[in-house]
């Protein structure tokens, strides 16, 4: 162990990362939220910093945020039906399908563990229900 941590002790300071982003109510700026979708001024405001950073290009027109997927590699998990599914093909590992969208700042505005490692990240997108409610 490299930095002689239990594994107990690891444990405890994830879940309490893990929860000062989930439950924080009070640092609006770490809050990880998609914008309402009912307030058509913010989603503006969010397609015109897309705009912003895009430069002379105008590569980010009509853009509210910039998704993708990644494999967080874990060990072969010993208590599910299935443990081939979470076999990445491509990575040749095991692991999970994670989704994630920022707006132009870098700030998650979603992030969700969306499907096993083998599933590819279009099909990972689709089973974010909430993602695709916003959408």
């Amino acid at each position: 162990d490299l930095y002689r941590t239990s594994v107990d002790s690891a444990r405890r300071v994830i879940n309490m990362f893990l929860d000062a982003i989930d439950f924080n109510t009070e640092c609006l700026e770490l809050q990880v939220r998609l914008p309402d979708p009912t307030d058509l001024d913010a989603l503006h405001t969010l397609a015109q910093r897309w705009v912003d950073v895009s430069g002379i290009f105008g590569l980010f027109n009509n853009t509210l945020g910039a998704i993708d997927g990644r494999l967080p590699r874990t060990e072969m998990p010993g208590d599910v039906p299935n443990q081939t599914d979470y076999f990445s093909g491509h990575y040749q590992c095991y692991g999970l399908n994670a989704q994630a969208v920022c707006d132009p700042d870098l700030i998650f505005l979603y992030v969700a563990v969306a499907a096993p490692g083998k599933v590819n990240d279009i099909r990972a997108f689709h089973q974010c229900a909430r993602l695709l409610e916003w959408f």
